[in-house]
């Protein structure tokens, strides 16, 4: 259990003397090996946790999707797909930088409206 708070420790610390560092308007560095491997780690992690919760997301849009087509057609029907099962499926180490988005759920496309 130490070595536990002891690491997590030392990651708060450096997490925050890199933040101290970055001045704004200055371009993002690159990480170092340790860092690189870090991030490779805390994306192999989060993604553990992340892809069984967005398969799950995709599944029940897509079932309830079939309800929609039903109710509200086909375009609908579409929207509720692609909005429950497009985006990001794994967590990157430039998504963990902030470089790219988390997207869980996808935009809903525009759908024609009927009078």
């Amino acid at each position: 259990m130490k070595r536990v708070v002891t690491l997590l420790l030392v990651l708060v610390v450096l997490g925050q003397s890199a933040a101290a560092m970055a001045q704004e308007g200055a371009p993002p560095r690159e990480p170092t090996g340790f860092e690189k491997a870090s991030l490779a780690v805390a994306s192999g992690l989060a993604s553990g946790i992340y892809i069984p919760a967005k398969g799950l997301l995709c599944f029940f849009g897509g079932a309830s999707s079939l309800l929609t087509w039903v109710s509200s057609g086909k375009e609908a029907q579409r929207a509720q797909f692609v909005a429950s099962c497009e985006g990001s499926w794994v967590i990157t180490p430039d998504i963990l930088l902030g470089r790219k988005p988390l997207i869980m759920v996808h935009d809903i496309p525009d759908l024609p409206v009927e009078p």
